[in-house]
């Protein structure tokens, strides 16, 4: 997704609101969803950034890039269409994952009968 000055340029995006058919937008940043996203004719959005919380304790992430401590959105999918993936870097400056490995996400999308 585009930026300018720290913030999405969802007005890059008309012609990709034109299409007909399953829409897939990937944003780096999943904390974009709740504020600029989460109204959009989208079906999907796939997401990083947030290094799956970089510690993770009983399941919750400890720290993200522009989340802060204890965020919300780290990994796995919420709302039924925002799609975190851990991803595979190993810190984020000096700080080395602890209870968080590495990921790639294989998405698979399934079609019913004449729908998208």
């Amino acid at each position: 997704m585009l930026e300018l000055d720290g913030k999405p340029r969802i007005d890059a995006l008309e012609a990709f609101f034109a299409h007909q058919g399953y829409k897939i937008l990937i944003c780096h940043h999943p904390e974009y969803y709740t504020r600029y996203l989460r109204e959009l004719d989208v079906d999907m959005v796939i997401s990083g950034h947030a290094h799956g919380g970089q510690w993770r304790v009983f399941g919750q992430g400890i720290y993200s890039p522009d989340q802060g401590v204890f965020p919300k959105y780290t990994s796995g999918v919420h709302e039924g269409r925002l799609v975190i993936s851990k991803g595979t870097a190993n810190s984020v400056g000096m700080i080395p994952r602890f209870f968080n490995p590495c990921e790639v996400l294989c998405i698979h999308i399934n079609q019913e009968e004449n729908k998208l």
